[in-house]
């Protein structure tokens, strides 16, 4: 299981997009750590996860990097939470869209 603080996800990313999944009741943030210049790095998280203490730990809902114009997801969104495994290809399918979009507008 991959997990962030709520502390660095609160100071260290920024929300890209987020989308609502209608079949759980949750919306989902994809988040892009803003140190990174290149080799751009996003983590996606549940809206309501940074409700949390700054010290308390955050699963992810998946990680993505992207590499030489290419997407690649550090986990599956059902290996991080076995419920999702109806819905790992449109969550992966979202988080590209918004992940490309966000990429390729601002080059």
């Amino acid at each position: 299981m991959y997990y962030r603080t709520a502390q660095t996800l609160r100071n260290r990313t920024r929300v890209i997009e987020s989308f609502f999944l209608p079949c759980l009741k949750k919306s989902i943030e994809v988040r892009e750590l803003v140190a990174r210049k290149t080799r751009k790095h996003f983590i996606v998280v549940f809206s309501d996860s940074l409700e949390l203490h700054d010290w308390e730990n955050v699963a992810v809902v998946t990680e993505v990097n992207f590499v030489r114009n290419q997407i690649n997801f550090v986990t599956s969104p059902s290996s991080q939470y076995p419920e999702l495994e109806r819905f790992d290809e449109d969550i992966q399918s979202r988080v590209n869209n918004i992940i490309e979009c966000s990429v390729f507008v601002a080059a």
